[in-house]
């Protein structure tokens, strides 16, 4: 009994090894099947994300600084100071680092080490000889003066042969309807809910570049067009797609075209036979305070289908549509002079002046002293931000409260002059000005100049613009004179201007025409300045009111006979 259980007990024992055997075995090719089996299933979304499978079969491409010889740099800040080039023995600079400084991202820009104020003590002599090398210390703060602005610079030199493209959605689909997935090409459209697009650079369009005219000065327009390419387009039906970005570039979103009236005409944000013009100011497309860029981009498009590839880009850093830093807060003078000769073209200022600024070389202070005369632009700025600066300003200025704001500007800044923008307008529609006007040591009297770029792009200078006041007709010019205000109180002058046909840029001028006592290089304070196709806020001097008038049909004889 007890060797038939042994003898069973063994012979299952076989069996079970057996199976093990044959579970090993089998277990390879198992194993292999699901990797192989996995592996298909997944090899498509691999492709997709590493190296997709396009139909467009164009690598790729951005250019970048490595595709050119001359690389490009970013718009920075540079400090060009001489302070410390006239040292004498023994001298050294005082001078603690501050907003001027830095560039816009923190970064320490400044050469001069920081420096507190020597004070001798005894280690400074031997016996009674003073053996300490500092013997004078000379403060310096850098000021707007000591900073420039360097332009964004392109790259220069392409020496990539590729091609620039980004693959759009369209690059991925079959341009001849045949579906991926073995459905029909019907069914195969409807899963993905997206017609087939040509690719963007296939077949004759593959040579065509475009360009965008900057047009806006004499017809207010941007305008695409074709600059290659143009036989590889002949009997076809070429529409251009506008697109619009506000962050750079980043993103876009289509424009549509829209309908205006102005000045009793119908106008449109996009025209042409093609819609190869965008109406800048009509789009909305000029700069701000708020918003330093505007980017546009044109696409072809041909018999109905956008070439992605096919396309130009075109960006507003200057066009305006109304005054930029009207009440002068740029740049902040908090933790300077509570007075500062700005430079024209200082990052945030945007106006510029006719005033040579050159205090040394057109009259001398009362107390002897000049101002180096090194032939730039300067517009004065005064700050009422802290208490020493509001008590420095009632002292000198008379004026110690801005209407907008904490600072205000001088008209003249060592010389008779004006203060100017120029903004992008649209023919036919009014605008409104207004500005904040105050007398320095007595009455002061100023005037608004508005007329066409094209006859103002030339006036820089003070006489020039002499002439325009004396004969304003032959330059296109409307004037607004004699106002005036008295000393230490602010007077609110304001008006309409009415765009002329064909005036798509218009310059105004604030200038100065007298002031107490004939003293051209001082006077003339403004503040709030306002020139917009919008009615300027209300002020004390100046209520504004919009009054509406409802009618209806009379029913009854209201008036007796008589």
């Amino acid at each position: 009994m007890n060797m038939d259980i042994h003898s069973q007990a063994e012979e299952l024992n076989k069996k079970h090894r057996r199976k093990r055997t044959w579970y090993k075995i089998l277990s390879v090719p198992i194993c292999l099947v699901v990797f192989v089996t996995t592996y298909a299933l997944i090899l498509p979304a691999i492709t997709m994300e590493s190296t997709p499978d396009t139909y467009c079969g164009i690598a790729e491409h951005v250019h970048t600084d490595d595709c050119y010889e001359l690389p490009g740099t970013p718009a920075h800040k540079e400090i060009q100071c001489t302070a410390g080039a006239d040292l004498g023995q023994g001298e050294y600079i005082i001078h603690k680092h501050d907003s001027f400084c830095f560039d816009d991202s923190g970064e320490l820009l400044c050469a001069l080490a920081e420096q507190d104020e020597h004070v001798h003590t005894d280690a400074c002599y031997d016996g009674d000889t003073l053996i300490c090398g500092l013997v004078t210390g000379i403060v310096h703060q850098h000021t707007a003066d000591c900073v420039i602005s360097v332009p964004a610079t392109a790259p220069q030199g392409l020496v990539c042969t590729m091609e620039e493209h980004k693959h759009t959605e369209a690059c991925f689909m079959n341009p001849e309807g045949e579906a991926s997935n073995g459905d029909t090409p019907e069914d195969d459209a409807a899963v993905n809910s997206t017609p087939a697009r040509a690719p963007a650079a296939s077949g004759p369009i593959t040579d065509v570049t475009l360009t965008i005219n900057d047009n806006v000065s004499t017809s207010g327009c941007y305008e695409a067009a074709v600059t290659g390419g143009a036989a590889a387009l002949e009997g076809k039906n070429v529409q251009y797609q506008w697109y619009k970005s506000t962050d750079d570039g980043k993103t876009y979103t289509a424009v549509t075209a829209k309908n205006f009236t102005a000045g009793g005409n119908t106008v449109s944000n996009i025209s042409g036979d093609h819609g190869e013009k965008l109406f800048l100011a009509l789009d909305g497309g000029t700069v701000s305070d708020t918003l330093p860029s505007v980017t546009y981009k044109a696409v072809l498009m041909v018999d109905g289908t956008v070439y992605d590839s096919v396309s130009a880009v075109c960006t507003n850093t200057t066009y305006q549509a109304s005054v930029l830093n009207g009440s002068f807060e740029a740049p902040d003078l908090t933790n300077y002079y509570f007075q500062e000769f700005v430079p024209e073209g200082t990052a945030g200022l945007f106006w510029k002046t006719t005033a040579s600024n050159e205090e040394g070389g057109q009259l001398t202070y009362p107390d002897g002293s000049t101002q180096q005369n090194d032939g730039k632009h300067y517009i004065e700025i005064i700050d009422t931000g802290t208490v020493d600066h509001k008590s420095k300003a009632a002292q000198h200025h008379k004026q110690d409260t801005p209407t907008n704001g904490k600072q205000y500007a001088e008209i003249n800044a060592g010389a008779a002059g004006a203060l100017y923008q120029t903004i992008a307008t649209i023919p036919g529609t009014t605008m409104y000005w207004s500005v904040d006007h105050s007398g320095r040591n007595g009455t002061d009297t100023m005037a608004v100049v508005m007329m066409p770029e094209s006859s103002a792009k030339d006036i820089t200078t003070q006489d020039q613009l002499q002439q325009v006041l004396k004969d304003p007709n032959s330059y296109g010019a409307t004037v607004a004179s004699n106002l005036s205000a008295p000393q230490g109180k602010w007077i609110t002058h304001s008006g309409q201007y009415t765009i002329p046909a064909g005036q798509y840029e218009t310059r105004f001028f604030f200038m100065a025409v007298s002031t107490y006592n004939d003293k051209n290089y001082i006077g003339n304070h403004i503040d709030n300045v306002w020139f917009s196709q919008q009615i300027p806020p209300a002020s004390s001097e100046k209520p504004y009111f919009t009054l509406t008038k409802h009618v209806e049909g009379l029913t009854c004889s209201c008036y007796p006979e008589s």
